[in-house]
């Protein structure tokens, strides 16, 4: 066996953003093992070359779900229900080919994106800072980030000729399509992660994952955009920035440590908590708020003050955190996952029943 080799390389030196990207000796991986002054001038990372042989790599499934964060796949996947749901329910889907190729094309642009996401965060130093619970692909060895570069180009691309159809059998779709490319534009060619790191990308994140996302949808399946569809649009949107807040704030300790700016770093432990309060609080409100308009029969109710108990507990939980130390904050952003998830299921059972009464 190999004995690994480690060296050090300062953000000045000519092959510092080389050993980020997976180039090294023939035969061998940098692995980043300690970053110290991220995001500084004088940042230096310490990186282990592995053998290639000796990479201890998963089946190819888990590599691949890893890669595109298939996990996340449900931020896409729930709204293009809804558009079915709701259309099912009124008065069909006009145009199912459509519809199917818009989705094939953000799934595309999705894992692209998520691809990409993966790539910024580890030249930033937020991956390398910030312990995840799931596997990082890049700092794993499986992949280098040279390579994934070129793959979530290639995905983008793809998921851009998907699409031109559905500009060409549904015409309003360009409304829609055009801001967002705008807006997945600016973030891609930023230096930062701006969907992360600034107050605007975050809004951007909202507007693209949820009324965009939505709309685009809707109006790809031959359908009208109506209120009910903007109400949904906001509400969806709301929900992912939640799951983003709520991830920075599980990184609260090491991101305001190595210099990440965000909305939960800028606001500090105890006002980040308050905030997350009323920011779920604000998801409630809108969830009656929908269901008070558009939502039929007994069952919203029943599973609606389930589920502001079970906030009730999440508030009593997030505001008793005492200290951003610990393992607290990464239980607190775990239980937040899973109110988001049963807040799904209640729509998903709710949209079926109502389409299966009618």
């Amino acid at each position: 066996m190999i004995k690994n080799q480690f060296v050090s390389a300062k953000k000045e030196d000519s092959n510092f953003l080389n050993l980020l990207m997976g180039h090294s000796h023939p035969g061998l991986r940098p692995i980043p093992i300690q970053s110290l002054n991220v995001g500084m001038t004088n940042e230096i990372v310490t990186f282990e070359l592995v053998p290639l042989d000796q990479l201890r790599k998963p089946n190819w499934f888990i590599r691949f779900a890893g890669i595109i964060k298939l996990k996340s796949f449900i931020l896409i996947l729930f709204p293009f229900f809804f558009v079915l749901a709701k259309s099912g329910i009124q008065i069909g889907v006009s145009d199912p080919v459509s519809l199917f190729l818009a989705i094939i094309a953000v799934a595309f642009i999705f894992s692209g994106l998520n691809i990409r996401n993966d790539i910024v965060d580890h030249i930033s130093g937020f991956d390398r800072v910030n312990i995840s619970t799931s596997p990082k692909p890049i700092l794993a060895g499986w992949a280098t980030a040279y390579n994934l570069n070129k793959v979530s180009w290639a995905l983008m691309i793809c998921g851009l000729f998907v699409s031109l159809p559905v500009l060409l059998l549904q015409p309003l779709t360009i409304a829609v399509v055009i801001p967002v490319s705008l807006f997945i534009l600016f973030g891609q060619f930023q230096k930062q992660n701006s969907y992360k790191n600034k107050f605007f990308g975050e809004f951007i994140l909202f507007l693209i994952m949820g009324l965009g996302l939505v709309t685009g949808l809707q109006l790809a399946s031959g359908g009208v955009v109506d209120f009910q569809t903007l109400v949904f649009g906001i509400f969806w949107g709301s929900l992912v920035q939640f799951l983003l807040h709520m991830n920075n704030f599980s990184h609260l300790m090491t991101s305001t440590q190595a210099g990440i700016k965000n909305s939960i770093t800028r606001l500090g432990f105890d006002h980040a908590k308050l905030f997350l309060a009323f920011w779920w609080l604000g998801c409630l409100t809108v969830w009656g708020w929908y269901h008070f308009l558009f939502s039929f029969g007994e069952f919203w109710w029943g599973s609606s003050l389930v589920l502001v108990f079970v906030s009730i507990l999440f508030f009593i939980r997030l505001l008793r955190i005492a200290s951003p130390l610990g393992s607290e904050l990464r239980k607190i952003q775990r239980f937040s996952y899973l109110l988001f998830l049963m807040m799904v299921a209640i729509l998903f059972i709710e949209m079926i029943g109502t389409s299966w009464r009618l």
